[in-house]
C-alpha cells in the first residue's frame, strides 16, 4: 500500500496436511523470508510507514493472509 516502507511478521503456509510458519521482513524492494521459530504465532503482519490509509492497509493485509 502507498506509504508503507516496511512489513514484518509471521505467516503460515499450508501445504497438503501441514502448515509451516515463516518470518517475513520487507523493507523497500528487499524481501527476507525464513522459517519461523517454533511456537511462533502465524498470520501476524505489521505495516510501518507514513501517512497510511489504515483501512486500505488492513484490507490488503487481510487479502494477503486469506487462504487460497
Amino acid at each position: 500500500p502507498s506509504g508503507v516502507y516496511r512489513i514484518k511478521g509471521t505467516i503460515g503456509v499450508r501445504y497438503r496436511a501441514s502448515t509451516r510458519n515463516y518470518s517475513v521482513n520487507v523493507v523497500g524492494p528487499s524481501v527476507h523470508i525464513a522459517v519461523a521459530p517454533p511456537r511462533c504465532a502465524a498470520n501476524n503482519l505489521v505495516a510501518i510507514g507514513m501517512s497510511l490509509d489504515a483501512d486500505d492497509v488492513r484490507y490488503r493485509m487481510r487479502s494477503a493472509l486469506a487462504p487460497v
